[in-house]
């Protein structure tokens, strides 16, 4: 009976051996976990920042990672990654990555040549020249920016001194002078707008000059009309070189309507203020008329004795000079200012038949 107990208290110590150890080996086995999983988190935290992934131990933001990934850790605003990927922490802006990406803090700048160029507003053109935009889209006009040029309005236009000018229907003369053609092509004539004045209905130039005093002034061509009327003009004994000498003979019909637009035939008053302004009728004629012809010309208005016509024989060129006035008497006659050898003008009336002279007054 001794012996059984004792066999069952022996087996019930090994018993409680048995489960002291069995419960140590689970215990051990529980404290052990957390250490692996927290070396295997590191391992995983460490592969994150590595290939780029977010990093939420970044300082001041978002930002990338090697690969270019998103990184909260960039400093100053967002930036490009080594493969080009946006990266919060560039510190001026947006701009071209080394895979090309836009970059929008370099400037839009192109090379013509040995030139840069913005590349909105300009192009290179033929020969590395560097072209600017007149206007926009497909109305734009490329022109050379070198000074001789400039845009006004959606318009290229030549530069002479201190003007500007039509590139098609002028040009730069000598000594900064903007000049007009007066016709087209290789006939186009050149001339000095504020000199001289071109009739487009014949491309013929006249000079001008304004006469004036305090009181009262005048616009006058120096030189007599030479526009062909069909019926009734002529030139002096029909030889083509007075009529560039002297201008045409007219009847007073077609002296009415020789005159371009914008200028008239002078009334018989316009004639009388004429030479109120020079000075008196006695000493008129004298200042009026070129030094080849007895005169002084003081005013530019170069007179010429351009003779007459009546009809059958030509008269007087070298010495008189008749200008038709467009004051009629009545239905035949009209009046003329006549000039001579002498200092003065008188003013006569003769029948509208005469061929005379015209000189056209500005309106």
């Amino acid at each position: 009976m001794d012996k059984i107990v004792k066999l069952s208290w022996s087996i019930l110590f090994v018993s409680l051996v048995l489960v002291f150890l069995a419960c140590s080996d689970d215990s051990s086995s529980n404290t052990g976990r957390p250490e692996d999983e927290s070396a295997e988190s590191m391992e995983n935290d460490k592969s994150v920042a590595e290939n780029g992934d977010k990093d939420a131990g970044a300082k001041d933001g978002e930002g990338t990672g090697e690969d270019g990934g998103k990184d909260a850790g960039a400093k100053d605003g967002e930036g490009t990654g080594v493969n080009g990927d946006k990266d919060a922490g560039s510190k001026d802006g947006e701009g071209t990555d080394v895979n090309g990406d836009k970059d929008e803090s370099v400037d839009a700048t192109g090379v013509c040549g040995t030139e840069t160029y913005d590349l909105e507003t300009q192009r290179c053109g033929d020969g590395n020249v560097v072209e600017t935009a007149c206007g926009s889209g497909e109305s734009a006009v490329w022109y050379v920016a070198d000074g001789s040029k400039v845009c006004e309005s959606g318009v290229v236009k030549g530069v002479c001194g201190t003007e500007t000018y039509d590139l098609e229907t002028q040009r730069c003369g000598e000594g900064d002078v903007v000049e007009t053609a007066c016709g087209s092509g290789e006939n186009a004539v050149w001339y000095d707008p504020s000199k001289f004045f071109c009739d487009t209905r014949d491309k013929q130039l006249y000079g001008f000059v304004r006469i004036a005093n305090s009181k009262k002034a005048q616009v006058w061509m120096t030189k007599n009309m030479n526009y062909e009327i069909s019926s009734g003009s002529w030139c002096y004994s029909s030889s083509g070189s007075n009529c560039t000498k002297y201008g045409r003979l007219y009847t007073w019909s077609a002296a009415s309507s020789a005159c371009p637009p914008g200028w008239g035939l002078p009334r018989t008053s316009d004639w009388e203020t004429l030479f109120d302004i020079v000075g008196g009728k006695s000493t008129a004629a004298k200042k009026l008329k070129t030094k080849s012809w007895n005169g002084t010309d003081n005013y530019g208005f170069s007179a010429l004795p351009g003779g007459s016509y009546d009809g059958t024989r030509f008269n007087n060129a070298g010495s008189y000079g008749f200008f038709w006035t467009s004051t009629a008497d009545n239905s035949t006659s009209a009046q003329s200012i006549d000039m001579s050898s002498k200092d003065y003008p008188t003013v006569n009336s003769y029948v509208k038949s005469k061929g005379f002279s015209a000189r056209c007054l500005k309106k």
